[in-house]
């Protein structure tokens, strides 16, 4: 069980208390995470996140590897997160902001997330 995050913040419900949320909305939540929060960035956890952010410096256009730098660092993130198997990866970077979509499967299910990396 998690608590439900909104823009950086804990959601609340109307009295105040925090929304817990489980099962598939909390794996989505920790995809999410792992994808945007820059790999090292947290003290008590340096291998939480992803190296997706250093792409930031590419030439989109001109960037034959871009699709297997999303891929390897995809996969990097996750790989702690038990009984999750990626099953493929893209990234669309569009005016200087890259997207990447995720497809991968838990517990005999599919689940697509599309994580914008930065803006």
């Amino acid at each position: 069980m998690d608590t439900l995050l909104n823009n950086g913040n804990f959601d609340t419900e109307r009295i105040g208390l925090p929304v817990q949320i489980d099962g598939e909305e909390e794996l989505s939540q920790r995809i999410m995470i792992r994808l945007r929060v820059r790999r090292g960035s947290l003290a008590g956890d340096p291998s939480l996140g992803s190296r997706l952010y250093t792409l930031q410096s590419c030439q989109f256009e001109t960037c034959p590897n871009l699709q297997n730098c999303v891929n390897m660092h995809v996969r990097e993130a996750l790989r702690p997160l038990e009984g999750l198997r990626v099953n493929s990866t893209n990234g669309e970077a569009l005016g200087g902001n890259l997207t990447v979509t995720v497809v991968a499967e838990y517990e005999q299910r599919i689940i697509t997330e599309e994580v914008d990396i930065w803006a």
